[in-house]
C-alpha cells in the first residue's frame, strides 16, 4: 500500500482520531458477532477503508486498510452517498463510472438514487453480492459532534452463512449499538471541545 493511498481517507479522520477511537468498539462488535468490521470514508467517487477489525472465525473476509471501492457498489459507500446533499449527489453521478462488478450490481442511476433515499430514511444499507459474489454487507453511519455523517461502519459476511433477512436481524442491532457508542465517544473526545 502506498503512502498516497493511506493518506486519502486519513487526512480528515486522523485529525479526529476516529480509527483509534473506534477500535475498541469495533473489536467488541467483531467478537460479539464473529464477523469482520470496517470503517470507511468517502473520497471522491470511492469509499476508502480507514479501519478494519477481522473476525476471530476460521473463514475471514479480508479488506485491508486503504482499500478503495466504487461507492455505489458497497454498503459503506451507499451510507456515505445517502448523506450527501442533492447537489453533491448530482456531482457524484456526473463523475462516477457506474459499471457492473457482479451480475447483481445495480447500475441504473435512477434506481441507485431510490436506493440511496431508502438508505437515508432507514439509516442503514444492505448490499447483496453487488461488490463481489458471495459477499453480503450491512453498514450504518457514524456522526461527528454536529450530527454530520463523517464515516460508515459495516459488517461483512458470506452469503452462504445467512440470507438478507437473517443478516439484517442478526447484525443490525449490534452494529447500530456500536455505532452509537462511537458517536458518543466522538462527541466527548477532548479534541472536539
Amino acid at each position: 500500500m502506498t503512502p498516497k493511498v493511506l493518506e486519502l481517507g486519513y487526512t480528515y479522520l486522523s485529525s479526529l482520531g476516529l480509527p483509534e477511537l473506534a477500535r475498541p468498539y469495533m473489536a467488541r462488535l467483531a467478537d460479539e458477532i464473529n464477523e469482520g468490521v470496517s470503517i470507511a470514508v468517502l473520497d471522491g467517487v470511492h469509499s476508502v477503508n480507514v479501519s478494519r477489525m477481522e473476525s476471530t472465525g476460521l473463514v475471514r473476509i479480508t479488506v485491508p486498510v486503504g482499500t478503495r471501492q466504487r461507492a455505489y457498489s458497497n454498503s459503506m459507500g451507499r451510507v456515505l452517498l445517502a448523506a450527501l446533499s442533492p447537489e453533491e449527489l448530482d456531482r457524484y453521478f456526473e463523475r462516477a463510472e457506474i459499471v457492473p462488478l457482479t451480475a447483481r450490481t445495480v447500475t441504473d442511476p435512477a434506481r441507485l438514487r431510490r436506493m440511496l433515499a431508502s438508505v437515508k430514511a432507514n439509516g442503514y444499507a444492505l448490499v447483496d453480492q453487488e461488490l463481489e459474489p458471495g459477499l453480503i454487507a450491512l453498514a450504518v453511519p457514524l456522526h461527528d459532534v454536529t450530527g454530520k455523517v463523517v464515516a460508515a461502519m459495516n459488517v461483512t459476511t458470506h452469503a452462504y452463512r445467512a440470507d438478507l433477512r437473517a443478516v439484517q436481524d442478526r447484525y443490525l442491532p449490534p452494529l447500530r449499538a456500536a455505532a452509537q457508542l462511537i458517536d458518543e465517544a466522538l462527541r466527548s473526545a477532548p479534541w472536539v471541545h
